[in-house]
C-alpha cells in the first residue's frame, strides 16, 4: 500500500477517535497455556489526563476471541465502550530491502531493455541480408569465383546472425525469470510490510491525572501443549530417574519472549456444564448418535474409525512383538493408548479420530504412522537395534519380598494393569524423591497447573518449545513376566507405586538404560492401577522353555468319545548373578461347544482364570537357578470328529 494510501487511514482513524486519542503499546507478559488454547495477559502504561479519554491498545495480533476480553487498570478507571478495529502499518525494518530489491528490478528491467533493442538490430540485418542475395553466375556479370565468394559470406553472416539472436534469446529467457523471482519477492515484502494491527479502542472515565497501568485478558487458539517424560535408570537397585517436561507450540503471528509461562490441564473449550439427560424416544430412522460424541462430530458414518487394528512383528525374524506400547494421538495431544498382545496383535478404540499412532517397544525403532479415514488394518514390522538388557541386573534384596498376584486378564490394557506387589500407603518421600522442582504445582478440585519458575520465549513457528517441569528419584519394583509358549525369554517390568502422588499426565516417555536410549513407551494415567508399570524389554538372560512331556499324549478309546490328555514342563533359567521374580502365564483351551469337555488335570501352585483359561505362577528363582513347572489338562470330545488340539 502507498504511503500517502496509509496515512490517510491514519489521519481518518484519528478523525474517527478525536485528537485526545491516546495509543497504548502492549506486550505479552504471562501465559497460561491450556490443552488446546491459551489465555494471554498483555500489559502497558500510560499517563492521561482527567476527563474522558478515548484510549488505542495496539499492538495486539491480528486473532484472538473478542469475548473473552478484560481491561484493568491501575490505578483504577471507569470503562464506558469498548470496540474493536482493525490498521495497516508499515514495516520499517523492511524498507531497505524493499528498495535494494527495487533497485534489482530497475536493473534487470534496463538489461531486458536493452537486449531487445538489440535483438531488433540483428532481426532487421537478417532481413536486408535475404533481401540482397539476389545475385547470380554469368546472369549478374559476376565472375564464377566472385559468385562464390559472395555467396559463402552472405551464408557466413546470416549464420553469425542467427546465432547471435539465439544467445540473446537464451539470454532474455533468464533476465525474465530473474525478474519474475524479484518481483515475486517484492510482493512478500509488501505483504509483510503491510501489517495489520488489531486495535481495542476504549472510551474510559479517568478520575485525576497521572500514569496508568493497564492489564488485557484474553483467549487465544492455534496453541497446544503436551506433557512428555524422559526415564533413566542407571541400575536398577537404585532409583529411577524420571524427567517430566512440557512442549508448547504457538501459531499466534506474534512471538512470545521473556513470558511467565503457566501450563494448566484444564480445557475451557469443554465447559463446565454437564448436559442435561433427557428421555430417549424410539422410532424408524437412521440409527441414533451417541451423545459422548458430540464434541468430535463425524462428518458421515465411515469418516472415522472406530477400531485400529493390526500386527507387530520382528522385521527380521518375523516374530511377534508382545507388550509393545501403541499411543494414538490428535494435534500432538495423546488421547488413547494400549499394548500388543501376545501374538503381536492390537486392537484399539479410536473414536476421536486421532491423526497419528506412535509404536514403540524397547530395542526396536519406533514406528510413526500417520492415519488415514479408510485404512482398518495395520500389519507392522519393527525393526530391531542392538541394544539388550543383559548387563542390567536386579537387585535381590530390592525384590525378594514382592508378592505377585495375578488377574489373568488378556487385553489393551493388560500391560498397565500387570499384578503386582500389594503396596500400602507409603509416605510420599519413601516412595519418591523430588531432585529439583523447576515449576510449582497448584492444586485445585478439577485441574493441576504448572507455573514455570524461569521465564519463557515461544516463537511463533508452531514449532514445539522444551519446558522442564520437575526432577525425581523414584523407587521402583522389578519384575519378569514370561509367556513361554510364545516367547522363550522373559520381559523385565518396573513397577512405580504411589504414582498418584506424582501428578503425572498422560504422555509418551522415552527410556534410557545406562545412558543407552532404549525406545519410547506411554505412561497412561486412564488405565495404571495401584502401580504404573512401566515395560523395559526382553531380558536376555532369563529364559522360559515349553515343551511337551511326550508319554502324556495318549487317548481313551473307551465308549463314544475320545479323551487325549495334554502335559507340558515349563523351564524356567536364570542366568542373572542376583535372584529374580517371576510371573509365568501359560493357558488351558475352553470350549465353545458342549460335545468338547476340557478338564483340568494338574496346575501345581497355579492359579486358574476360568473365564479365560489363563494358568498363572509365580516364582522365585535363585541367580544361577533353574526351575521346572509341570501341568496337564484333558479334552474329551465324540468319536470321528477332529478338534484343534495342539501336537
Amino acid at each position: 500500500m502507498k504511503k500517502s494510501k496509509v496515512l490517510s487511514l491514519f489521519l481518518s482513524m484519528h478523525i474517527l477517535l478525536g485528537v485526545s486519542a491516546q495509543e497504548v503499546k502492549t506486550k505479552v507478559t504471562e501465559l497460561t497455556a491450556y490443552k488446546t488454547e491459551s489465555g494471554i495477559t498483555r500489559t502497558g502504561s500510560s499517563s492521561l489526563l482527567v476527563g474522558e479519554q478515548h484510549i488505542v491498545f495496539i499492538g495486539l495480533p491480528s486473532e484472538f476471541d473478542l469475548s473473552t476480553i478484560q481491561i484493568s487498570s491501575n490505578p483504577p478507571i471507569q470503562i464506558l465502550d469498548i470496540k474493536n478495529a482493525q490498521r495497516i502499518m508499515e514495516h520499517d525494518s523492511l524498507k531497505s530491502k524493499s528498495i535494494a530489491l527495487e533497485s534489482k528490478i530497475q536493473a534487470k528491467v534496463e538489461r531486458i531493455t536493452d537486449r531487445e533493442a538489440e535483438q531488433d538490430i540483428l532481426k532487421i540485418e537478417e532481413k536486408v541480408l535475404l533481401q540482397n542475395t539476389q545475385f547470380g553466375g554469368s546472369e549478374s556479370g559476376l565472375p564464377s569465383d566472385r559468385y562464390q565468394q559472395n555467396l559463402a559470406f552472405m551464408s557466413q553472416k546470416l549464420n553469425a546472425l542467427r546465432a547471435s539472436k539465439a544467445l540473446i534469446s537464451k539470454d532474455l529467457e533468464n533476465l525474465r525469470r530473474d525478474l519474475n523471482q524479484l518481483r515475486f519477492q517484492q510482493m512478500r515484502i509488501s505483504l509483510k510490510r503491510q501489517k495489520v494491527d488489531r486495535i481495542i479502542e476504549v472510551k474510559a472515565d479517568v478520575p485525576k491525572n497521572g500514569n496508568y497501568t493497564f492489564e488485557i485478558k484474553y483467549l487465544t487458539a492455534n496453541t497446544q501443549w503436551r506433557p512428555t517424560y524422559e526415564i533413566k535408570v542407571d541400575r536398577l537397585t537404585a532409583p529411577i530417574q524420571l524427567k517430566m517436561k512440557a512442549l508448547l507450540f504457538q501459531n499466534t503471528g506474534e512471538d512470545w519472549k521473556d513470558v511467565k509461562t503457566e501450563l494448566s490441564t484444564a480445557d475451557p473449550k469443554r465447559g463446565n456444564q454437564l448436559s442435561p439427560l433427557n428421555p430417549f424416544q424410539l422410532h424408524f430412522g437412521n440409527p441414533a448418535q451417541n451423545q459422548t460424541q458430540t464434541y468430535y462430530p463425524p462428518a458421515s458414518p465411515n469418516e472415522y474409525l472406530d477400531i485400529l487394528k493390526g500386527q507387530l512383528r520382528n522385521a527380521r525374524t518375523g516374530e511377534a512383538i508382545a507388550f509393545a506400547s501403541i499411543a494414538l494421538f490428535k494435534n500432538r495431544q495423546l488421547i488413547a493408548g494400549g499394548t500388543s498382545e501376545l501374538d503381536g496383535s492390537f486392537s484399539i478404540s479410536n473414536k476421536q479420530n486421532a491423526d497419528l499412532m506412535q509404536i514403540s517397544y524397547l530395542g526396536y525403532q519406533a514406528l510413526n504412522i500417520g492415519l488415514n479415514r479408510t485404512q482398518l488394518y495395520y500389519a507392522l514390522d519393527m525393526q530391531p537395534i542392538n541394544s539388550r538388557l543383559s548387563e542390567v541386573d536386579i537387585d535381590f534384596e530390592t525384590n525378594r519380598d514382592m508378592q505377585v498376584e495375578s488377574s489373568g486378564i488378556m487385553s489393551d490394557s493388560y500391560i498397565q494393569n500387570m499384578p503386582s506387589r500389594s503396596v500400602g500407603k507409603d509416605s510420599y518421600s519413601s516412595s519418591s524423591k523430588e531432585i529439583s522442582r523447576l515449576s510449582i504445582i497448584k492444586r485445585e478440585e478439577t485441574k493441576l497447573t504448572y507455573e514455570i519458575k524461569r521465564n519463557q520465549s515461544i516463537p511463533s513457528d508452531g514449532k514445539e518449545v522444551s519446558m522442564p517441569i520437575r526432577d525425581f528419584e523414584v523407587k521402583a519394583h522389578f519384575t519378569h513376566l514370561a509367556h513361554p509358549e510364545l516367547d522363550d525369554k522373559a520381559y523385565l517390568f518396573a513397577s512405580i507405586p504411589n504414582w498418584e502422588d506424582l501428578d503425572l499426565l498422560d504422555g509418551d516417555a522415552g527410556l534410557y538404560i545406562n545412558d543407552q536410549y532404549m525406545g519410547k513407551t506411554i505412561i497412561n494415567t486412564q488405565i495404571a492401577s495401584d502401580s504404573l508399570k512401566i515395560a523395559m524389554g526382553r531380558d536376555e538372560r532369563v529364559s522360559v522353555k515349553r515343551e511337551p512331556i511326550a508319554v502324556a499324549q495318549k487317548k481313551s478309546l473307551l465308549g463314544s468319545t475320545i479323551k487325549e490328555v495334554r502335559q507340558y514342563k515349563i523351564t524356567i533359567r536364570n542366568t542373572k548373578m542376583d535372584a529374580i521374580n517371576i510371573e509365568v502365564l501359560d493357558r488351558i483351551p475352553l470350549s465353545t461347544d458342549a460335545q468338547i469337555e476340557v478338564k483340568v488335570e494338574d496346575i501345581l501352585d497355579g492359579k486358574l482364570n476360568t473365564a479365560t483359561g489363563i494358568i498363572s505362577w509365580n516364582k522365585t528363582v535363585a541367580p544361577g537357578a533353574t526351575l521346572e513347572i509341570v501341568f496337564s489338562y484333558s479334552v474329551k470330545y465324540p468319536k470321528g470328529k477332529t478338534i484343534n488340539l495342539p501336537r
